[in-house]
C-alpha cells in the first residue's frame, strides 16, 4: 500500500498518533505536541499528513498565507513565540518514504516558499524541501541530567555555586518562598504571569499573544506537560516561571518577574529548584531554548544551533524567495519589474512575457542555494 498526503487545518482524530510521533523524534520538543499546535494555530494552520491506508507515518506542521500572490508556509506557532528543535515528523520505520512524500507534495505544480525558523540540527526536513539556503538564526543552550542534583551542581563553576546560594539565603531571609504550583493553580499562575509581563514595555509584542500561550499552557498542563513555579511574598507571587516537560527533558520556557527589589535574582534560584525537581524526577536534559544570554552558560555547556530554512518552489515561487531573502537593492529591483508585470497584465498588453523574463534575469542573477 502507497502513501498519500493529506492537508488539514486540524489534526483532529490523529492527534493521538500525532504525539506518539513526536515522542519517537531524534529530539523530542512540546512545540510540536498536539495541545500546542492546537493552542497556538490560527486560521492558516496547515498540517501536510503523511498516510499509508488510515495510519498516520508523519507529516509537517504550518502556517499558510499569501505573500506576492504565492502560497507562504511558516512554522506553525512561530515568530514571537519562538517554537524550538523543529523537523518534519515520521513513523522511525518510515522515514525514507515520509520525506518522498512530503518532498512530492512540496514540489507539486504551483508556486510557494517556505520560511522556517527553529528548525532542529541534522533535521530530515531539509531532504523534503527544494534548493534549501540555511542559516543559523540561534543557538539552544542545554545540558545532560545525570545522577542526582548533587551530581548536576558538582558540574557548575564554584563561582556560581556561591552565588546562587547567597541568593537563597537572602530571599528566605526576606520571607520569600520558591515552590512549584499545584494544577489547581495552573489558572492563577497564568493570569499571573500575565500580570507581571503587562508592566514591561519590552514584552508589549508577547503579550499580544498571551490567549495563544494560555490556550496551549492550559491543554499542556492538563497532560501533566506545562508545569509552573512561583516565588511568593506574604501572599503575592512575584515571579512566575513556565516550563515544559516533555520526552524526558525540561524545557525552561520564560519567566515573568515583579520590579519590586525584594524579589530581585529570584530567577536563578526558581530554575535552581525546578532543576532539582528535574533530577528527582530522572529527566535527561534540561534545554534553556532559544537564546545565548550569559546567564544560561551557568546552567549548561553544552549548545544546539537553531537553523532557518528558506526554500521556493516555481518561478513565481523563487522570484517571492529572492524578494524575501534578496538586499534591499535586490528588493527594489524585483518590485519594480513585480508591478511591470502586473501592470501590464491587467491592461491587456502583450509585453508581460518580456516583463516576466526581466524578473526571472533578477532572480537567476542571485546565487542559488546548493
Amino acid at each position: 500500500m502507497g502513501t498519500r498526503i493529506v492537508e488539514a487545518s486540524e489534526l483532529g482524530a490523529w492527534s493521538s498518533d500525532w504525539d506518539r510521533l513526536v515522542l519517537s523524534a531524534a529530539l523530542p520538543t512540546p512545540f510540536s505536541r498536539s495541545w500546542w499546535l492546537s493552542g497556538v494555530a490560527g486560521p492558516g494552520a496547515h498540517f501536510v499528513l503523511v498516510l499509508e491506508g488510515d495510519r498516520l507515518l508523519g507529516g509537517l506542521a504550518l502556517e499558510r498565507r499569501r505573500w506576492l500572490g504565492v502560497d507562504r508556509f511558516e512554522v506553525l506557532g512561530g515568530g514571537k513565540l519562538c517554537p524550538d528543535h523543529l523537523d518534519l515528523l515520521a513513523d522511525p520505520d518510515h522515514v525514507p518514504e515520509v520525506i518522498a512524500a512530503l518532498r512530492d507534495w512540496a514540489t507539486s505544480p504551483g508556486a510557494r516558499i517556505f520560511d522556517l525558523d527553529g528548525i532542529r540540527e541534522d533535521a530530515w526536513l531539509l531532504d523534503a524541501l527544494p534548493g534549501v539556503r540555511v542559516s543559523t538564526s540561534d543557538v539552544a543552550i542545554h545540558e545532560v541530567l545525570s545522577g542526582t542534583a548533587q551530581d548536576y551542581f558538582a558540574r557548575r563553576s564554584k563561582t556560581f555555586l556561591k552565588r546562587v546560594r547567597k541568593q537563597q539565603r537572602r530571599l528566605e531571609a526576606s520571607g520569600v518562598r520558591c515552590r512549584r504550583v499545584s494544577p489547581e493553580e495552573v489558572g492563577p499562575a497564568l493570569d499571573r504571569f500575565t500580570e507581571l509581563h503587562a508592566v514591561r514595555e519590552d514584552r508589549a509584542e508577547l503579550l499580544q499573544e498571551m490567549s495563544r500561550i494560555r490556550r496551549a499552557a492550559e491543554a499542556g498542563a492538563a497532560v501533566g506537560e506545562v508545569e509552573f513555579y512561583v516565588a511568593e511574598h506574604e501572599g503575592v507571587w512575584g515571579a512566575v516561571l513556565m516550563n515544559f516537560v516533555v520526552g524526558g527533558r525540561l524545557n525552561v520556557y520564560q519567566t515573568a518577574r515583579s520590579f519590586d527589589p525584594i524579589f530581585n535574582h529570584v530567577g536563578s534560584v526558581i530554575d535552581t529548584l525546578a532543576i532539582e525537581d528535574a533530577c528527582s524526577a530522572a529527566l535527561v536534559e534540561v534545554d534553556f531554548l532559544r537564546g545565548a544570554e550569559p546567564f544560561k552558560r551557568s546552567f549548561a555547556a553544552s549548545e544546539r544551533d537553531l537553523l532557518r530554512f528558506r526554500s521556493g518552489h516555481g518561478v513565481r515561487g523563487r522570484m517571492a524567495l529572492a524578494v524575501l531573502v534578496g538586499g534591499t537593492s535586490l528588493r527594489s529591483a524585483v518590485g519594480r519589474q513585480w508591478r511591470r508585470m502586473v501592470q501590464k497584465k491587467s491592461s491587456g498588453s502583450d509585453g508581460s512575457s518580456g516583463s516576466l523574463r526581466a524578473l526571472v534575469g533578477h532572480v537567476q542573477s542571485w546565487k542559488r542555494p546548493r
